[in-house]
């Protein structure tokens, strides 16, 4: 089962968010405190997963993010935010995806088109950082390519129990949408065959008698 694959994207262009507040986001590290800062560059929703788009004024400062974002597999927008890492315990071991029943027909469209959540690393280290879990709780790093082919990855978020280490100012861009399944899918198949050394999978082995 594929977990990981850097996405056959261009680059995202650099973004401004000056015009954005922040707040602190968990989950929380070994001292109590959060582990994120975050930024929201959408509407705040009381619905979680209901469908949103991007505040106007970062809309109007972002015209070349705006464009970019077509080359992504969304029909609706969800969610689109960045996390600052600012505590230098990194992100504890934790699922994307917390509260599947707040809209389940939601869930059930991520986890059966697995992987589905798409991510940009904006600063921070490309190796060694973002992990995976494997069935034995080992870690299996999740990297990036050196040659700045692309700065987005595509990782399981419904099942996907990973985690970060410390790298104090790093910030990732987490893009939450509906899927454009055909797109969708086409965009996997060609990221492996770009990016195949990169990715990471995992097999169940178990075996019922």
């Amino acid at each position: 089962m594929l977990l990981y694959i850097p996405a056959a994207l261009p680059p995202m262009p650099k973004i401004n968010t000056e015009m954005l507040s922040n707040k602190e986001w968990g989950p929380p590290t070994e001292d109590g405190e959060y582990c994120w800062e975050m930024i929201k560059l959408v509407r705040d929703n009381k619905d979680i997963y209901s469908h949103n788009d991007f505040l106007e004024d970062f809309k109007k400062e972002n015209y070349d993010f705006m464009q970019w974002i077509s080359c992504l597999p969304y029909k609706e927008w969800i969610n689109a935010k960045i996390h600052y890492q600012h505590r230098l315990l990194g992100v504890p071991v934790h699922i994307d995806l917390t509260k599947p029943n707040k809209d389940i027909n939601h869930y059930h469209h991520l986890y059966y088109n697995e992987p589905a959540g798409y991510r940009v690393v904006l600063s921070g280290k490309l190796k060694n950082t973002l992990y995976l879990w494997n069935e034995n709780k080992e870690k299996i790093y999740c990297n990036m390519p050196c040659d700045e082919s692309t700065n987005t990855y595509i990782m399981n978020c419904t099942t996907g129990i990973h985690g970060v280490e410390p790298d104090l100012g790093r910030a990732v861009l987490f893009l939450q949408f509906t899927l454009d399944l055909n797109k969708h899918h086409i965009l996997i198949k060609n990221s492996i065959k770009k990016y195949n050394d990169y990715a990471v999978r995992i097999q169940n082995n178990i075996v019922y008698d």
